[in-house]
């Protein structure tokens, strides 16, 4: 009995790698076995114990199954995720953790590894751009307005910082004109793959628009659109609490609402377009609002650097007296991407 215990034994010893390896079948009639690791490029990668990875033309792959969860990349620029089986029939079966999808292979661009969370510094995976733009104008009367605007960010799996600061100062004969600020920061807490909360402030002073300063803060909920790696759209709502004063007035403090829309897509590839709307009611029980807009596009040039057309509208439904409505900035810019 003993000597057939480590038969036994040694025979599931040497089947365990064959019985958990995936088995690869080709279109030729050959068949071989590894671990399916990942398709990209066109190339079907296979762990071998025999001959280390190995890549195969996905033209020429007939079947397999894999028996581990996979990100699948679609098309479409979908992302789905789960385990694997392609049958023979230039269909490819993906099991999630509630249903079976079937795809066509031509729809299937990559599939891999799911991405860990990455766990980066606080001064770690930052990314934006730095925006410069200038206009002059020399003659019977000297004009120049000059515009500044940052915006890094930092994102990770499990949340998302986003800081901004613009300027833009006017001056004619060598007066100045006007002098508009904003800065803001926004902490964004993923809770699942589309919904976060968020807190933030804003400082906004506009110099022209006798507005000393107007500093909101709060925060809300979001559920975030995802198409692939070229489209975000993000919508939110929530409440803020608002301390503002104009030129010659006593400060005022109010609450506000807050809902806005915010998308960026790079479809248009390599043209970037950035969008943002929000809408603040005031909830004292008058009828004011804020409304606050930016259309953004990028081109790029070279390297880092981009060329950039930015759209900004203000709109205040009811401010003091001598200050109108609506100010709409048009702003070209030369950027730079980090």
């Amino acid at each position: 009995m003993h000597r057939n215990h480590i038969a036994v034994a040694t025979l599931f010893f040497f089947l365990v790698p064959f019985l958990e390896a995936d088995v690869i079948s080709l279109n030729n009639g050959d068949r071989f076995t590894g671990q399916v690791k990942s398709l990209d490029g066109g190339k079907l990668v296979v762990a071998t114990d025999y001959a280390g990875e190995i890549s195969v033309d996905w033209s020429v792959v007939e079947s397999f199954s894999v028996s581990e969860d996979l990100q699948v990349g679609l098309e479409s620029g979908d992302v789905v995720t789960g385990k694997i089986e392609l049958a023979g029939t230039d269909q490819l079966q993906v099991t999630t953790g509630t249903e079976t999808l079937v795809f066509n292979r031509g729809q299937i661009i990559e599939f891999g590894p799911i991405p860990q969370p990455q766990d980066y510094g606080l001064l770690d995976n930052w990314h934006g751009g730095l925006n410069l733009g200038m206009s002059l104008s020399k003659g019977n009367t000297d004009i120049s307005n000059l515009s500044f605007s940052a915006d890094p960010t930092r994102e990770t799996s499990r949340d998302r910082i986003a800081l901004f600061f613009s300027t833009l100062r006017s001056a004619e004969d060598g007066e100045t004109t006007g002098n508009v600020y904003k800065l803001s920061g926004r902490y964004d807490r993923f809770l699942t793959d589309n919904f976060f909360v968020y807190g933030n402030g804003i400082l906004d002073k506009d110099e022209k628009a006798n507005l000393d300063y107007r500093f909101r803060e709060g925060g809300g909920l979001g559920y975030r659109f995802k198409k692939g790696d070229h489209t975000d759209l993000s919508l939110k709502g929530g409440v803020s609490a608002l301390q503002e004063r104009f030129a010659g007035l006593d400060r005022t403090n109010s609450g506000l609402g807050d809902f806005g829309m915010e998308f960026r897509s790079t479809w248009l590839s390599p043209v970037a377009l950035t969008a943002m709307t929000t809408y603040s009611p005031f909830l004292s029980g008058d009828s004011r609002y804020l409304l606050e807009s930016i259309l953004g596009i990028r081109l790029p040039l070279f390297g880092s650097l981009n060329f950039g057309l930015d759209f900004v509208d203000t709109y205040d439904s009811s401010p003091p007296e001598r200050t109108k409505k609506n100010d709409l900035r048009i702003l070209s810019t030369l950027g730079w991407a980090f």
